[in-house]
């Protein structure tokens, strides 16, 4: 059966459940009412077990939250999140406001249609393959900015309860492209034409090069 527990650095109520394979997972309720965090518990470990879709755990947990709280929870979509999120961001300097729009916009373009979809559906593989997209065009350092933009728009998200998890927050940034081995120097014998010539050169120009001690 679920049961609760309360982490020591957060105030929310955390859910620990078996799920269908017999592993123990943890999961926030994102909130500190016992009774509405333990029946979302429950919620949790059935889904676990009937292994349903993360859009069926979202609305059971819509209607818990309805049911108990009287509050209303409401699906966003990526897109229109990353567009309230942008609005938000209209004090900062005008660059970064640009660089902001643009790896968003580059996340979803990436996306395509999945980008219309409830912001719970956003996967660590979605944002996996983005960064492997953008790693075969862009330096590291520019994946690694956008990488960061993402960031700070789940964890935006998470903060304001739309996302429990947050699917960007273990994908690495690439590593710097290694330095490719030098070439060993490699010595060859020149034509013996080249070294009849270099000594002759030598012959008729070291004379100039003696100091006027030598010359005497």
């Amino acid at each position: 059966m679920a049961f609760l527990w309360k982490h020591p650095q957060s105030k929310f109520h955390m859910a620990r459940f078996i799920d269908a394979n017999g592993k123990r997972r943890n999961r926030s309720t994102h909130t500190t009412n016992r009774r509405e965090a333990q029946r979302i518990a429950e919620a949790y470990e059935e889904a676990a077990n009937k292994k349903r879709t993360v859009r069926q755990v979202r609305e059971t947990i819509a209607e818990l939250t309805q049911e108990i709280t009287g509050e209303t929870l409401t699906a966003h979509s990526l897109r229109q999140f990353a567009d309230t999120w942008i609005m938000g961001k209209a004090t900062v300097a005008k660059a970064t406001l640009a660089f902001y729009k643009t790896a968003i916009s580059k996340f979803v373009t990436f996306l395509g249609n999945r980008a219309d979809l409830d912001m719970t559906e956003i996967s660590r593989d979605d944002v996996t393959r983005f960064r492997n997209h953008e790693a075969e065009t862009l330096s590291p350092k520019t994946v690694g900015h956008d990488l960061k933009c993402l960031r700070m728009l789940f964890r935006a998200a998470r903060e304001d309860r739309i996302i429990s998890e947050d699917p960007s927050e273990f994908v690495k940034v690439p590593k710097k492209g290694t330095v490719m081995a030098r070439r060993p120097f490699r010595t060859q014998n020149p034509p013996v034409h080249c070294l009849r010539s270099a000594s002759n050169s030598r012959e008729s120009i070291e004379p100039d090069r003696m100091s006027p001690l030598d010359r005497n």
